[in-house]
């Protein structure tokens, strides 16, 4: 399995232990339910490059995991954005997310964007900056 699968695959197992909320996984369809709020997850590629530490070659590689919480309209932005920084506290900085190989953490604090205003949803951006390196 290449290094880009297992990635993608440690973080949405992470986000499938969030808990209570519905997520749209990527390329699978999903019809959002009226009045419930999701998540949308989007793993966002960064830099991937082979740097020569002493004499062994390691695969580098780094990107954000954004997770949009979609909430339904007209019910103000304290609840989509105190879910926001519920997903801030499951994914702090520092967290080890290694498998096998492949070294993957959280490599800074993740963060929330403005709000986007969709028809009928407030979508509130989550931004969480990884770093994976592989030997």
């Amino acid at each position: 399995m290449s290094s880009e699968v297992i990635i993608y695959e440690t973080l949405m197992d992470r986000l499938r232990d969030f808990g209570d909320a519905e997520v749209a996984w990527p390329a699978v369809n999903y019809v959002p339910k009226s009045g419930q709020h999701y998540l949308r997850p989007t793993v966002l590629w960064g830099t991937s490059n082979i740097p020569k530490v002493g004499a062994a070659d390691s695969e580098f590689y780094s990107g954000i995991l954004q997770i949009d919480v979609f909430w339904p309209e007209n019910q103000g932005l304290t609840l989509p954005t105190t879910k926001a920084k519920e997903i801030i506290e499951f994914f702090p900085k520092g967290l080890d997310l290694s498998a096998g190989q492949l070294k993957l953490k959280i490599q800074n604090k993740p963060y929330v964007s403005p709000a986007l205003q969709e028809p009928g949803w407030i979508q509130v951006p989550v931004s969480i900056p990884w770093r994976a390196f592989a030997s």
